[in-house]
């Protein structure tokens, strides 16, 4: 009840603000979505310390993490990305025990025939055994506190800062002390905005993010954004159409839709696919507080640069 409660009044603490207001006005309907591209880039020149070169994915990570930590207090906004990432995946692995449940995993899918997964699972365990060696007594980094990291990274319009940014709003709920830490102001002030930037400017990931927001208002990050039915199924089946997905993501009977309305925005969703994202899939990692912990096969940058088109 306390959860449900906090969540339900970050929505109307959010939404009698101007940000909010501003984000819903300025996007476009479904009928004629804007798919004009404004580089971030032009609004939040670059900092000196952007042009820097990171350090190699191949140095141990205690020495990356101390030279991500530098570029990210000079103002790197990849940098800040990956230092969260790593930090993000070193404290769950932490906590893991790999001897807990991925043993009887792998041999379940090898009792129902499921080669091919068995092997992957076994795979995933013995790269995030490495991952939990290499993290040693790296310090973890909880969602809440990645903000100081983020924050700065997506308001100079680093698209995958940005996303991560918001959809760190969603493990919120179990942060103590959330309305008084000293970041979450910014956050509930430009989350939703920094979102919309990072789908103008073609982050893939964005799409369905929004189309989640719009949903409903289950989280801190979701109630940051007005709910909208109409544009909830249109960025839902374009985030399908990204993904390469042929099913959708949503009953539709949930949308309170009909049938006309439904196939209109299917063909929005495509047109909105073949102009913006030139009708390509993508093959990306989950940008979310749990997403470098579940996804081990991807590395920081996977996470901290446009996903590869398929």
């Amino acid at each position: 009840m306390l959860a449900l409660a906090c969540v339900g009044a970050v929505t109307l603490w959010t939404r009698s603000d101007d940000p909010p207001r501003a984000l819903a006005e300025q996007q476009p309907t479904p009928a004629e979505p804007d798919v004009s591209r404004t580089p971030t880039s032009a609004v939040n020149p670059a900092s000196p310390a952007s042009t820097e070169p990171l350090p190699p994915e191949t140095l141990a990570l205690s020495q990356r993490l101390a030279e991500l930590e530098r570029l990210a207090e000079a103002g790197h906004p990849e940098a800040s990305c990956q230092l969260v990432v790593e930090r993000l995946r070193c404290g769950f692995l932490q906590r893991w025990q790999p001897e807990r449940g991925n043993r009887s995993r792998e041999l379940q899918l090898e009792a129902q025939g499921q080669l091919e997964e068995a092997n992957r699972a076994a795979e995933a365990t013995l790269l995030r055994i490495e991952q939990k060696n290499a993290c040693g007594t790296a310090p973890p980094i909880e969602s809440v506190d990645s903000l100081a990291l983020l924050g700065p990274a997506a308001a100079a319009g680093h698209a995958p800062s940005a996303v991560l940014y918001f959809e760190l709003g969603h493990e919120f709920r179990n942060e103590r002390g959330i309305f008084r830490h000293p970041h979450f102001d910014g956050w509930r002030r430009n989350a939703a905005r920094h979102l919309q930037a990072a789908f103008e400017a073609g982050h893939p990931g964005a799409a369905r993010a929004l189309g989640r927001a719009y949903l409903d208002d289950g989280d801190f990050a979701n109630g940051l954004v007005p709910d909208d039915p109409r544009r909830a199924f249109l960025h839902l089946q374009l985030a399908a159409l990204l993904d390469g997905q042929q099913g959708r993501l949503v009953p539709e009977r949930s949308m309170g839709l009909d049938a006309d309305e439904r196939a209109r925005l299917k063909a929005e969703a495509m047109r909105l696919h073949r102009d913006r994202f030139g009708g390509r899939t993508y093959q990306g990692p989950e940008l979310s507080a749990r997403g470098p912990y579940r996804q081990p096969g991807f590395s920081a940058s996977d996470f901290c640069n446009l996903p590869r088109p398929q």
